[in-house]
């Protein structure tokens, strides 16, 4: 041991002889020599103080022939070899070394430790892999680093590894772990050489270039460069040799790039990558440095390129894959890519400083782009050169505040294939309409494939282009338009839709539309530069109730071979002229080539029919009733609704009479027979006629509520009075019938009256009004009616043999009455009426007294009655020409019926009443009226109400509580139902003798 302060001279030192017993040399103070040998029983600890040779007077060798020297002080010496499994631990302090060769062992470099090593050597190249290791947790300096096959280099977390002249890789491994670095030159100026050998980069790898000696197809020769996921490989190549020089991927080399490539070419450098260098991999690279950089190997597959200065090259004849395609970083310094052979990405991004080149701009060579997702432009240029094709769904931009300036531009013979999704907008978020600050300029050829759906064109994303520009549109969906479009190409319509809407335009274009393609334009219109349907294409023109389309052709109009469709959704009445919608097409500056092959349209009740006026400078429509199978009064047969027939009938005379009449214009838009259908229902009166009948179900209601079969007690004095009142509430349903709506009605009423008993002859007289709220169901439409009705009448009982009795009734009324029923068909019209009606009734019955006790009656019971409903004439309001001028019209019924009426005692104030009837309707007609439309008042028409069927039967039950023998309080319910209706009263009375 030496002391700190002590010296030891010691000439030739050996530690341990390499017995089994240990030595040990410790050195705290300072020692000499000129030669150290530590054999494998052997140990050298130097001291934080100690120095082991000096720097005025290095050790000449140092050994470590099996044995172990730790240095935590200074250690010089001009050779340091390891040997036979030795170790070195360089745990502090310096170790500076002329020449370091590990054969056989491993040295350690500790965090805050330096091992400056001079010409180091990592391995022999005679040993198994693995033999010779350093592990660098600090720092490490060399002036040319060597791992031969059998030595590892492992830069650790934290570690640092300098070769400041040349660092070489010949079969061995080197390993940077993530927070470790390498550096090839003190900046990384100098090139890495991987002549064979694995590189794992988890850390940091600088250099100017990595290059190899010529691969050889022997796997011993194999040179591979891995960056893993947290790695960095950082380049900066000068272009006096290729990137990734004499590295073959083809024969076993490999470059794999999970992590970051960074390649930093300065100004005025151009470097190129070696054409047998391939890199793969899932990671980054990043172009930097205002310089160029040349990709030419045959496939580069990456997850990023980004390139964000000076010029990123694909050559002629290379691939590029990536996930993601990064032009420019916003830093205003220029970046651009040249696509001169062939990539694809998933996503390519193209900031404001950013330019992306597909193919060159003289031709040659052609590049070829594909992009999986729309490619996205927040500023920069987009140039898509001569010969050169790109493909992507969409190119759009997230700068919806116009703050920065996006070019595309489409060179003469150059290709760019969008194929929007079904939703998207072409060019979303451009805005190169007039004061924009983008622009999208084809002088090429751009197919628009749109496979399905809808794909609109924003107004403020107008295309340029001269007239060497080609617009082709694709697939079977529908590219809607609605830019003003200064492009003076041709537009052809290859397939599906092209549609122009709200005032979109190809003023300038050439329009050529071919079969099966169909170019529609909205009630907005558009202009065209000429349209040529001469390839068997179709033009469809719509009308609405906005208005029509009107297509202005600025050349010629050549509709030879071609198809009219009129696609009539509605129509507004000023836009016809004498019966024809004019202008349809216009040119003013030329002229109509040709007619129409043929022409169709999707009314269902009416053709359209082109006419070209005798100077053939505009093309119109008149319209013409289609009849026969379509005519209403057909298809109300057909579909079982009888009601509605005659309704069709007179507008089928009106359509032949008057096909461009108001009335007829508002038929236009039916499409089907379904839709034909529901347009007569909803143009019949109000419950289809049946207002009369619930009138009378409402007096029968009302007379009903006196009790006309109570005959005089024989026990009553005469000169007997009395009086009574009854409120009722009924609810009643009557189902649909051929046509002729049903509904649910609801009423609410009272009555009252007097009556006196002349011996055994009952006379009375009464009054009654009712409210009656009627809404319609099972219909096509919502139609409402309310009525209020009051009536008076007298009522009477008298015995005409000792087991009969005669009763008898008679009255009048009368009824005001409100309608409302909706047009939905008529843009919602609404068509409301007020008339009157007037009531009468009479009626007579005999009672037959069956069986009496003091406990129960049973009468049965004959009957007729009679009842007679006037409608007055009246005219709706608030429908136009759907208006009805509704005549005047009676109906009458005459009922017979037959019954039983049973009273049973229950206890002495409580009795009950139960009424059964059946009756048939001796006159039978339904209730109906005669109408005509406001808009055709000599053409009338009758429509029958759902009621129908003459029988009909009556259910009564009553409970009488008398309050006392002058008073009773009863309590009742009625029933009453016949095909297809039924109805429900309950009921109370009060009467009082007086």
């Amino acid at each position: 041991e030496v002391d700190a302060g002590a010296k030891l001279d010691g000439g030739v030192i050996k530690v341990g002889d390499s017995d089994s017993d240990a030595a040990r040399l410790v050195a705290n103070g300072e020692v000499a020599a000129t030669a150290v040998t530590v054999n494998k029983d052997g140990t050298v600890d130097v001291g934080t103080t100690g120095k082991l040779g000096t720097e005025e007077t290095p050790i000449p060798t140092i050994t470590v022939d099996g044995g172990t020297l730790n240095s935590s002080g200074t250690t010089n010496a001009s050779t340091l070899t390891v040997d036979n499994n030795g170790t070195v631990n360089v745990n502090g302090g310096t170790t500076d070394v002329g020449t370091t060769n590990i054969k056989d062992g491993t040295v350690n470099v500790a965090s805050g430790a330096t091992l400056d090593a001079g010409a180091l050597k990592v391995g022999d190249g005679t040993g198994d892999p693995s033999t010779a290791s350093l592990n660098a947790d600090g720092t490490v300096k060399a002036t040319d680093l060597v791992a031969n096959k059998d030595g590892n280099i492992a830069v650790n977390n934290g570690g640092t590894v300098t070769a400041t002249d040349s660092a070489t890789v010949n079969g061995g491994a080197v390993d940077i772990a993530q927070g470790g670095t390498l550096n090839s030159g003190e900046n990384g100026q100098n090139n890495f050489v991987v002549n064979s050998g694995n590189v794992n980069v988890e850390g940091a790898l600088n250099a100017s270039n990595i290059t190899s000696d010529p691969a050889a197809p022997d796997a011993a020769d194999d040179a591979k460069i891995n960056v893993g996921s947290t790695g960095s490989l950082t380049l900066k190549p000068t272009g006096d040799q290729p990137l990734f020089a004499g590295l073959d991927t083809s024969k076993g080399d490999a470059i794999n790039i999970d992590g970051a490539l960074n390649v930093d070419v300065a100004a005025g450098n151009t470097a190129t990558q070696a054409d047998t260098a391939g890199i793969t991999g899932t990671g980054t690279l990043n172009k930097e440095g205002d310089g160029s950089l040349v990709l030419t190997a045959p496939t580069n597959t990456i997850g990023t390129v980004n390139a964000n200065d000076g010029v990123l090259t694909v050559d002629n004849g290379s691939k590029l894959n990536a996930n993601t395609l990064n032009v420019g970083d916003s830093d205003n310094k220029p970046a651009i890519v040249n696509i001169n052979g062939e990539a694809a990405a998933a996503d390519v991004n193209i900031a404001k400083d950013g330019t992306l080149n597909v193919g060159d701009a003289a031709g040659s060579p052609a590049g070829t782009l594909n992009a999986t997702n729309p490619i996205s432009m927040n500023g920069g240029t987009l140039n898509v050169n001569p010969n050169a094709t790109l493909t992507t769904p969409n190119i759009i931009s997230p700068d919806t505040g116009d703050n920065e300036a996006s070019t595309v531009n489409v060179a003469n013979n150059a290709t760019l294939n969008l194929n929007p999704t079904d939703g998207a907008k072409l060019f979303d978020g451009f805005n190169s309409a007039p004061g924009g600050k983008d622009a999208i300029d084809v002088n090429g050829t751009l197919n628009l494939n749109v496979a399905s759906g809808t794909v609109t064109q924003p107004a403020s994303a107008p295309i340029s282009g001269s007239g060497e520009g080609t617009f082709n549109k694709e697939g079977a969906g529908t590219f809607d338009v609605k830019a003003n479009n200064p492009f003076a190409g041709a537009v052809n319509v290859n397939d599906g839709t092209l549609q122009i809407s709200d005032g979109g335009k190809l003023g300038h274009a050439a329009v050529n539309v071919k079969s099966p393609a169909t170019l529609a334009v909205d009630k907005d219109g558009t202009e065209l530069g000429s349209l040529n349907l001469n390839g068997g294409g179709t033009l469809s023109v719509t009308a609405t109730p906005e208005g029509y389309a009107k297509v202005q052709v600025n050349g010629d109009a050549n509709l030879n071979n071609g198809h009219l469709f009129t696609d009539i959704t509605g129509s507004r009445e000023e836009d016809l002229a004498n019966g024809s919608f004019e202008n349809v097409i216009t040119t003013p500056n030329g002229q109509i080539i040709g007619d129409f092959a043929d022409y169709d349209d999707n009314s269902h009740l009416f053709n359209f029919v082109p006419y070209i006026t005798d100077d053939r400078k505009s093309v119109g429509l008149t319209p013409y009733s289609a009849g026969g199978d379509k005519s209403l009064a057909n298809i109300a047969d057909k579909l079982g609704f009888d009601r509605a027939v005659d309704a069709g009938r007179a507008l089928d005379t009106i359509f032949k009479n008057s096909p461009a009449s108001e009335i007829s214009r508002l038929f236009y838009t039916i499409r089907d027979d379904k839709q034909a259908a529901n347009a007569v229902l909803e143009s019949l009166p109000t419950l289809a006629g049946a207002s009369s009948q619930v009138i009378a179900d409402t007096s029968k209601r009302l007379a009903n509520l006196a009790k006309i079969y109570e005959r005089c007690e024989d026990n009553v004095q005469q000169g007997d009075k009395h009086i009574w009142a009854k409120t009722f509430g009924s609810w009643g349903t009557q189902d649909q019938y051929q046509g002729a709506a049903g509904y649910r009605s609801e009423s609410y009423g009272f009555a009252a009256g007097v009556e006196k008993c002349h011996q055994q002859t009952r006379l009375g007289v009464m009054m009654g009004y009712a409210y009656d709220h009627v809404r319609s169901r099972e219909s096509v439409s919502d139609q409402r009616l309310r009525a209020d009705t009051i009536q008076a009448g007298i009522y009477g009982n008298t015995p005409i043999s000792s087991i009969a009795d005669l009763d008898f009734r008679a009255g009048i009324g009368y009824s005001d009455v409100g309608t409302e029923r909706n047009i939905k068909f008529a843009n919602n019209r609404t068509a409301q009426g007020n008339y009157g009606n007037k009531i009468g009734y009479a009626g007579v019955g005999v009672n037959f007294n069956a069986f009496s006790s003091e406990q129960a009656v049973i009468k049965p019971f004959i009957r007729l009655d009679y009842q007679a409903v006037r409608n007055n004439h009246y005219t709706e309001r608030g429908a136009g020409v759907l208006n009805l001028n509704v005549d005047a019209s009676t109906n009458q019924s005459l009922v017979s019926q037959v019954g039983v009426d049973m009273k049973a005692r229950l206890a002495d104030k409580l009795s009950v009443n139960t009424r059964v009837g059946v009756g048939y309707d001796l006159v039978g007609e339904p209730a109906s009226v005669r109408a005509a439309f406001a808009g055709a008042p000599d053409i009338k028409f009758t429509t029958k109400g759902a009621q129908h069927g003459r029988v009909s039967g009556e259910l009564g039950i009553e409970m009488n509580y008398h309050i006392t023998p002058a008073a009773t309080l009863s309590v009742g319910y009625d029933a009453s139902a016949r095909k297809g209706y039924i109805e429900h009263t309950p009921n109370i009375m009060f009467k009082m003798a007086f």
